[in-house]
C-alpha cells in the first residue's frame, strides 16, 4: 500500500512532462525497482524538496528565495549521490549547463538582464546560463547564511514588464560578490517547470549510465 501511495504522488507530481500515461509511468516504475537505488531516491528527492518550494507561496506570496533554497538544495542533493565530488556552486552551473533543453535553454537566457553591478552601470540585454546558476547559487547562500529569506521576487502570472531584484550575486563565478540589479520577465511557475525537467533529464542520463554498467 505504502508503494502504491508513492507511485500515485509521483504521478501526480510528474504527469505534466510527460506526453503519454504510458511514459509516466515507466519513468516512475523503472527507477522505483531499479536494482540501484539511487534513481529511486533521486526521484524521490525531486518530488519532495519542489512540493516544498511550492508550498512557500502559501507562508509568503510572492518572495520565492526559499523556494529557490529547497530547488538548490534538491540539486545539491542529486549530485552527492554522484561519486565525484565538486563544489556546491558548481553542481547548480553543471546542472542547467548539460541538462536543459534548447527551448529552456533560450527562454532563460531572454528572460533576464543585468542593469547595474554596484552603482556601475553595467547593461547586459540577456544573461548566459552559467550567471543565472551563479544567481541562484546566490540567492540560496544568502538564505542559509544571510537569514535572506524574502526578498526575491520572480515576474507576476500575467505581467507583461519586469521586475527588479537587487542580489548580492556575481556574474563570474570566482569573482566576488557585488550588488547586481537583475531585471526578471521569467515566472516562478516557468522557473520550477524548467527546472523539473531539468532533472528528469538528469536522473535518465544518471539512469542510462548505470543501465550499462
Amino acid at each position: 500500500m505504502m508503494e502504491q501511495d508513492l507511485i500515485i504522488r509521483h504521478k501526480i507530481f510528474f504527469e505534466n512532462f510527460f506526453q503519454t500515461e504510458e511514459e509516466l509511468e515507466l519513468f516512475i516504475t523503472a527507477k522505483l525497482n531499479c536494482s540501484n537505488v539511487l534513481p529511486r531516491r533521486m526521484i524521490n528527492t525531486v518530488q519532495r524538496l519542489v512540493t516544498l518550494s511550492d508550498e512557500i507561496e502559501i507562508i509568503r506570496p510572492g518572495r520565492r528565495d526559499l523556494s529557490i533554497f529547497f530547488i538548490i538544495t534538491c540539486i545539491e542533493a542529486l549530485f552527492t549521490f554522484l561519486p565525484t565530488k565538486i563544489q556546491k556552486q558548481e553542481m547548480v552551473i553543471q546542472m542547467y549547463e548539460k541538462h536543459l533543453n534548447e527551448t529552456d535553454r533560450k527562454t532563460i537566457e531572454q528572460s533576464i538582464n543585468v542593469s547595474l553591478v554596484d552603482d556601475t552601470m553595467f547593461y547586459k540585454p540577456e544573461i548566459s546560463i552559467s550567471e543565472f546558476a551563479l544567481l541562484l547559487s546566490s540567492i540560496r547562500n544568502n538564505v542559509a547564511h544571510e537569514g535572506n529569506y524574502w526578498s526575491f521576487h520572480f515576474n507576476e502570472e500575467g505581467y507583461e514588464g519586469r521586475t527588479l531584484n537587487i542580489v548580492k550575486s556575481k556574474l563570474i563565478k570566482d569573482e566576488g560578490y557585488k550588488n547586481i540589479s537583475y531585471e526578471v520577465s521569467l515566472t516562478y511557475n516557468q522557473f520550477r517547470d524548467i527546472t523539473v525537467r531539468t532533472l528528469i533529464l538528469f536522473i535518465e542520463d544518471y539512469f542510462q549510465t548505470i543501465q550499462h554498467e
